[in-house]
């Protein structure tokens, strides 16, 4: 009787070790995956940075601003360097954060060219990128309270870029 109990004593405290060990390794694995999102969102915090630099232009019909990260084709050409690395980091972001972001920089590299009108088309645009900037602040504050539930993020489908692309493209259309 007492080997009975010895086993089943034996088996049952190898069943809990093996279930924290589980746990341990998933609570690790769930850390590490915040990191990197913690990392990706970094990168977009910095991209909002640039973009929160103001310059302003004199013409006859008065100031005109635009973001500094448009006033000259190097500083232009760094931005769209930083912004691709924050975006190969998109699929770390919530579905609505991803979204936003993709469609922000598919309407800086489709709308901030020719490099000789760089400041020019910055200046047109404004409205429209100031907005972008403010919607993916806004979604990053919201996203950051939920940053911790890593299983509702893993299950999330993931919007594609081409349907980025038809969203954004409508948009334009309208205009």
């Amino acid at each position: 009787m007492e080997i009975w109990l010895l086993i089943g004593g034996s088996l049952l405290g190898f069943g809990i070790s093996y279930l924290l060990q589980k746990l341990s390794y998933k609570d690790e694995y769930y850390k590490k995956l915040i990191d990197k999102r913690l990392q990706a969102y970094e990168l977009v915090e910095i991209v909002l940075g640039k973009m929160k630099r103001f310059g302003e232009t004199l013409d006859m019909q008065g100031f005109h601003p635009y973001h500094a990260v448009f006033a000259t084709e190097e500083s232009r050409a760094e931005f769209y360097v930083l912004l691709l690395k924050a975006n190969e980091k998109s699929y770390l972001f919530s579905k609505e954060l991803d979204s936003e972001f993709k469609s922000f920089g598919y309407f800086v590299y489709g709308n901030i060219y020719p490099p000789s009108e760089v400041k020019e088309t910055a200046i047109k645009h404004f409205i429209v990128l100031q907005k972008h900037c403010e919607n993916i602040e806004s979604l990053i504050k919201k996203d950051l309270k939920e940053l911790h539930k890593v299983e509702p993020f893993l299950n999330e489908e993931r919007i594609k870029l081409s349907e980025v692309r038809a969203k954004e493209q409508q948009s334009t259309d309208k205009k």
